[in-house]
């Protein structure tokens, strides 16, 4: 009965032929599309539109950090071992080594916190050498005599202190040389004091008087002093070294202690490390040195022999000089050269190397030089080469005897060929069949004594 009721309303709408046309369509779109079974609901748009946020991405707070992986550095070519310019800078986060030269320390502008009632300092050590030495001093600049020094001597940790009245002390009672990491804490309240390692109690609790204490001001020592007084000396006890081993994470009242004044022949604490004299690179102009036996007298005989591991190819290894005479011990260009003049003439002996990097192997190896009247011979590893053969006998030096460089350039020094100082390693050197101390004194510019990168 609907398709009646349509044609029905057909009839009626359709008396134009415009209406005619559009009813033709709308009968074709109904019988053509077949019915939905669905009844679809639309709901009505909204009369208002909610209002549109942008909501920003949300920020990490998590610390960006970049890490630069150093390049290694280079050796010369033909050699085993590079130097490494980081060596002589340091790290403070794996510590800095101090100890290789006299004047070895770092110095800070100032302490972070309160100080005059009390403070808490804290420090991480290591060390294997048998008494230990400075690890940290400060005094005041209104009273000298009120001060705060920690060290080891004969392995043990003393806490000395004065706050303007009697110095209190506190020692521990065993020995911290193990080549272990340490940490270490004093306390000072007003006139008591304290020592912990490692968290445990050491040594007994002292207690003093505390008259108007003083605020400790720079300089602010650690690892070393670059001067010693008398004063400091009697807070010290009677003894000082450079402290001989590593330190880092210096703190004050859980503080960090960050603002470095100036820091002096401190190196990088590293693990691979042997006995011995290190060198850094130099030039004709610039080279490091030890200053052994102020006037040394070579004479008629002498033996003199050293362990070497070079890091270049070439370099001097021993002058010392007098008006006229002199001996020199040298590297050169496939050739290891004992060169002496006795006054009439200089004579030499060579030993040649079947390769000019043969000594620079990353290897020890053995140096001797003899020397008898007028005759001169040299040696490595034990072979020697044939005699250098001149006139006279003695040969009168006075002069310093030098190791590795010298303290003039050395395009200046007498009867030198090489263009540079020794750049490696130096150990055990032996004069006439004796043993030679090295004092912390002798080095000179970029020379360490007692430890040698192995790497």
């Amino acid at each position: 009965h609907y398709q009646k009721d349509i044609f029905t309303g057909i009839a009626t709408v359709a008396r134009t032929p415009i209406n005619m046309k559009l009813f033709v369509v709308v009968l074709c779109v109904y019988f053509i599309l077949p019915p939905s079974r669905e009844t679809v609901t639309v709901a009505p748009l909204p009369t208002t539109r909610a209002p549109h946020t942008t909501r920003a991405p949300p920020v990490s707070t998590a610390r960006a950090f970049t890490t630069t992986q150093r390049t290694p550095p280079q050796p010369e070519s033909g050699c085993a071992l590079a130097y490494d310019a980081q060596y002589g800078v340091g790290n403070p986060e794996e510590g800095y080594r101090f100890g290789t030269r006299n004047d070895s320390h770092i110095r800070y502008a100032k302490l972070p916190g309160r100080q005059l009632e009390g403070f808490d300092l804290t420090m991480t050590f290591r060390t294997f050498d048998q008494d230990g030495g400075l690890i940290f001093y400060a005094a005041s600049d209104v009273d000298p005599n009120q001060f705060l020094a920690v060290f080891m001597k004969e392995a043990q940790l003393n806490f000395a202190f004065n706050c303007g009245g009697e110095t209190g002390l506190v020692v521990s009672a065993a020995t911290y040389n193990d080549a272990e990491w340490h940490t270490v804490t004093v306390v000072r309240n007003n006139g008591h004091g304290k020592l912990s390692v490692d968290s445990d109690r050491v040594g007994a609790e002292t207690s003093v008087t505390c008259n108007a204490p003083a605020v400790l001001t720079a300089p602010i020592y650690y690892g070393g002093l670059s001067n010693i007084t008398e004063t400091i000396m009697q807070h010290l006890m009677g003894f000082y070294q450079p402290f001989k081993g590593c330190l880092k994470g210096l703190m004050m009242n859980g503080q960090y202690v960050t603002e470095i004044q100036k820091r002096v022949n401190s190196l990088r604490c590293t693990d691979n490390i042997e006995d011995g004299v290190y060198f850094g690179p130099s030039s004709n102009t610039h080279s490091n040195y030890l200053k052994l036996q102020e006037n040394f007298k070579v004479g008629f005989e002498i033996s003199i022999s050293m362990e070497v591991k070079p890091r270049n190819s070439t370099g001097l290894l021993l002058s010392v000089h007098g008006k006229k005479d002199f001996m020199i011990l040298e590297l050169l260009e496939n050739e290891v050269v004992a060169n002496v003049e006795n006054g009439r003439g200089p004579f030499h002996a060579s030993y040649k190397l079947g390769n000019k990097f043969s000594l620079c192997d990353g290897k020890w190896h053995k140096i001797h030089a003899v020397k008898s009247r007028h005759v001169v011979s040299v040696g490595v590893d034990g072979h020697f080469s044939d005699a250098g053969l001149g006139v006279s006998g003695s040969t009168d030096t006075r002069s310093a005897l030098y190791i590795g460089g010298n303290e003039r350039p050395i395009s200046k020094v007498r009867g030198v060929r090489s263009r540079r100082g020794f750049t490696g390693c130096i150990r055990n050197i032996i004069i006439k069949e004796t043993p030679v101390k090295i004092p912390l004194t002798a080095a000179g510019r970029n020379t360490h004594i007692g430890v040698c990168p192995v790497d």
